[in-house]
């Protein structure tokens, strides 16, 4: 395994960096690297992370990251504004799904149709609608 020392250079940070990014004292950070003191294994973790090394994390086995982008298996980047939405994306789908269960608990009526399958999904008592022949 790496010394401190080490992933702090390979996460190109410096030491004034690293003691304000875990909130420990200069005297705390010294003890570390120079092998004195337990280490939390977050900050091993971390230091791992920030420098790119995703090995330790068997669910992100095959992702990549730069200085700027995350890459997926795929080959796929992922800038920081792009991961900025996925809050929003999880608010619009817990609101979509909580939509779906009101369809489900409607009443039978006989226009109404199911089950029907989207996107994993299986909806029931779904209302069909004519699409217009627009020729």
């Amino acid at each position: 395994m790496a010394s401190l020392r080490e992933l702090r250079i390979r996460a190109r940070l410096s030491r004034a960096d690293c003691r304000l990014f875990f909130r420990v004292s200069e005297s705390t950070w010294r003890r570390w690297e120079n092998g004195y003191g337990k280490i939390p294994n977050a900050v091993i973790i971390a230091l791992d992370a920030l420098s790119g090394d995703l090995s330790r994390f068997s669910k992100w086995e095959g992702w990549t990251v730069t200085e700027t982008e995350i890459y997926s298996p795929e080959g796929i980047g992922y800038r920081p504004a792009d991961l900025r939405c996925i809050p929003l994306l999880h608010a619009q789908i817990a609101e979509l799904k909580r939509e779906l269960r009101l369809l489900n608990q409607r009443p039978e009526n006989d226009n109404l149709v199911g089950p029907v399958k989207m996107n994993g999904y299986e909806l029931n008592n779904v209302i069909p609608i004519q699409i217009p022949d627009w020729k």
